[in-house]
């Protein structure tokens, strides 16, 4: 007959135990995860959207900042083109004015010296006579 082999059933329990404790481990890990977190995709979701909302706050303040740079500028460039048309309006006027006194004086001038040709052509007139 044949020798019956003997099992050591010590060995077999340990290694059952360690299988066994290793497993309670991870089922513990587990249901302390799912305590903590009872739908980690609905979190995930929430924590999304508020990112998502953070993010357009930003964006959002971003763009009324930019948006207020740019009315100011253009206030700024408005300002400018108005004080240059003014600018140019009073050279106009001044220049308007220097060349009518200009033009005044030389017609006085004209004047004068027409007259004065006429007085001295009458006077050597009369001494032909």
């Amino acid at each position: 007959m044949a020798k019956r082999q003997k099992q050591d059933n010590g060995t077999i329990n340990a290694a059952a135990e360690l299988a066994g404790r290793a497993l309670g481990e991870v089922a513990r890990t587990l249901d302390s995860l799912q305590a903590q977190h009872p739908h980690p995709l609905t979190e995930g979701r929430e924590a999304l959207a508020a990112g998502r909302e953070k993010l357009t706050e930003l964006a959002s303040e971003a763009g009324e900042r930019a948006a207020a740079v740019v009315k100011k500028t253009k206030t700024a460039v408005k300002k400018t083109r108005k004080a240059a048309a003014t600018v140019r309006q009073r050279g106009a006027k001044a220049a308007a004015n220097a060349r009518r006194s200009a033009k005044g004086a030389v017609k006085r001038a004209k004047k004068a010296v027409s007259r004065a040709r006429k007085t001295v052509a009458r006077r050597a007139a009369r001494f032909k006579r």
